[in-house]
């Protein structure tokens, strides 16, 4: 841990300097008291990093270190992070206890890019708490406090950050491809921005509300009424930045280089398809038109979660198909969450790997498109699917218990899990406390992921073996 809190620190000291950009916004539309509210977040998050920073010393960290890091970052996020909620009493809670549960848990649901909302009258929110709120999304889905620490490490020892923040090479080192993330997706916030703008998305707080849940595949609705902004054209755009946001970075960085990992391109490939026939598989036995179709599905399979229909009384067949596409998610190495389709077509391609390992005794190389896999992190992978689907299972069960019917409540976690935030109605104001905080745990899990957690949670069996790299459940870094 002493090599964990001074880098805690200072991913929470950035973290407030990035919530002052909220703070220009509360000064234009005049508000005064979610201003307050803004600059105590911003203080609250310096004075805690400030604290760890002059008890400790920085350290490099190891993988283990990574993960606890990881594990910390957002849980300290989601806390400090619903001050602005809780100031404001954003969600005009009666009492302290839902106004902290409920503060904490929209806040979480921003951070980790859920999108499960509490929130019943988002029309009458002050301007800066809907910019903030979806800015939130933004921070955690690029992993922004993350990208910062780069600056602050030599390039032999970020390899240990990047493996457990999922990040991996695409340039000649992991500084510049850490640079390139941040450029190129501060450059499609931009570019979106100014194309709804022009398709009359005039209000800036929507418009850039709507960017920033849209690429980092969020699903924060800036108003109650989220079909007054998604009608034509802004439907066609809009589709397209959740594309962009579920897929992988190399994919983006390959545009502008011109060059494609195979791998990647097949998973790309292999989830736009998917995306294409779910939908018209949608629209013949419901009463989805085929745009409809297509931009639900779209939402569910890149983990977005923006939609303008009542899920709740959609069919059970139905609601089983959208659990599927969002337990599956979008791409390795992008805003979206889920299992990604990379793991889904190497855990089907491996299980005759599998078959003839235990026959013989002993596992083999396997090789997946071209590219070897060792066979650690194949079964890391495996790992993350059984362990993903069996704390779903849990989860529901414990939603079941208490009253909802066992199809929405896997719909429910699951949407958790995969930080997409569609829900069928139970996720909501009326939520008891306990439940919401069962699904924050839910979200915080499917965003961490479950190795990072398994390799925060087991000890190191001795020194040496301490020092061994874990595998991870990352695509191997291109050639």
């Amino acid at each position: 841990m002493k090599s964990v809190f001074p880098n805690l620190g200072f991913v929470l000291q950035t973290t407030g300097l990035a919530t002052l950009l909220a703070a220009p916004v509360a000064v234009i539309y005049n508000e005064q008291v979610p201003l307050v509210s803004i600059l105590l977040t911003a203080i609250a998050f310096f004075v805690t990093g400030f604290l760890m920073n002059a008890f400790s010393r920085r350290r490099a960290m190891d993988f283990r270190s990574s993960c606890v890091l990881i594990a910390l970052v957002y849980l300290l996020l989601g806390i400090l992070g619903s001050i602005p909620y809780v100031y404001t009493n954003a969600f005009s809670d009666v009492t302290w206890g839902a106004r902290l549960t409920n503060a904490i848990f929209e806040s979480i649901s921003g951070y980790t890019t859920t999108g499960f909302s509490v929130a019943t009258n988002l029309d009458s929110f002050p301007r800066s708490i809907v910019f903030y709120r979806s800015f939130t999304q933004w921070i955690g889905g690029i992993n922004l406090v993350f990208l910062l620490l780069v600056f602050f490490y030599s390039e032999r020892i970020l390899g240990e950050l990047g493996r457990a923040v999922g990040l991996n090479h695409v340039t000649s080192t992991l500084r510049r491809s850490y640079n390139r993330v941040f450029l190129i997706y501060t450059g499609y916030t931009l570019l979106f921005f100014g194309v709804f703008f022009a398709l009359g998305l005039r209000d800036p707080i929507n418009n850039i509300s709507l960017v920033f849940s849209g690429l980092s595949t969020g699903g924060f609705s800036p108003v109650d009424d989220f079909a007054s902004l998604v009608s034509f054209p802004v439907y066609v755009p809009l589709i397209i930045l959740m594309v962009v946001g579920a897929t992988s970075f190399s994919i983006h960085y390959g545009l502008f280089s011109r060059r494609f990992e195979k791998i990647i391109l097949v998973e790309f490939l292999t989830m736009v398809i998917a995306i294409s026939v779910f939908a018209v598989g949608l629209s013949v036995p419901t009463e989805f038109s085929i745009p409809d179709a297509f931009f639900h599905v779209t939402s569910a399979s890149s983990t977005t979660g923006f939609s303008f229909i009542d899920f709740g009384a959609l069919s059970e067949s139905v609601k089983m198909l959208f659990i599927i596409l969002m337990f599956v998610g979008g791409s390795a190495f992008s805003t979206a969450g889920g299992v990604k389709f990379i793991k889904v077509l190497v855990f089907f391609a491996s299980i005759p790997w599998v078959v003839r390992g235990a026959i013989k005794g002993q596992l083999g190389q396997f090789t997946f498109q071209g590219k070897e896999f060792d066979p650690a992190d194949v079964l890391a992978w495996w790992l993350v699917l059984l362990l993903g689907g069996f704390i779903i299972l849990i989860s529901a069960l414990i939603f079941s218990l208490n009253g909802f019917t066992l199809t929405d409540s896997f719909f429910e976690t699951t949407s958790a899990f995969s930080t997409v935030g569609i829900s069928t109605g139970i996720a909501g104001a009326a939520l008891s406390s306990g439940l919401k905080i069962l699904l924050g745990l839910v979200m915080l899990l499917g965003r961490v992921e479950i190795i990072t957690i398994l390799v925060v949670c087991l000890r190191p069996m001795n020194t040496v073996q301490s020092n061994h790299q874990t595998p991870v459940p990352i695509i191997p870094s291109p050639p």
